[in-house]
């Protein structure tokens, strides 16, 4: 079992390397994924502060901290740089870039750092 959570690290650790090399330091983007992979994604911009999470959505899950994607209806594309899709699964990655389609959210706004 810690075998495969030091691959699991690995991995998250170089695909946090490769998102960060495609963001500008500052730039406030809205991270889609509370998985395990967003929850650690968000820990190292929250600890680095290399972005600024201006919000957090997920289809799963709806509290004070992580919200529906439903709240991006309402926001204007000036508050946010980026969505970045963190999901394990490049499936569940491409289910979120057509939700974000559906929204009208052009393809230039949405990295999806998906680990496959």
């Amino acid at each position: 079992m810690a075998e495969m959570e030091v691959i699991m690290n690995s991995l998250f650790s170089s695909e946090f390397f490769l998102l960060k090399n495609k963001l500008k330091r500052g730039c406030k983007i809205i991270l889609y994924g509370a998985g395990n992979f967003g929850q650690e994604i968000f820990h190292c911009f929250k600890k680095d502060k290399y972005c600024e999470i201006v919000l957090w959505v997920d289809r799963s899950f709806d509290n004070k901290r992580i919200m529906s994607p439903n709240h991006l209806l309402n926001m204007s594309q000036s508050e946010y740089d980026f969505i970045v899709l963190a999901t394990v699964h490049g499936y569940y990655g491409e289910e979120m870039k057509w939700q974000l389609w559906d929204m009208g959210i052009k393809d230039k706004f949405i990295i999806n750092c998906s680990l496959k």
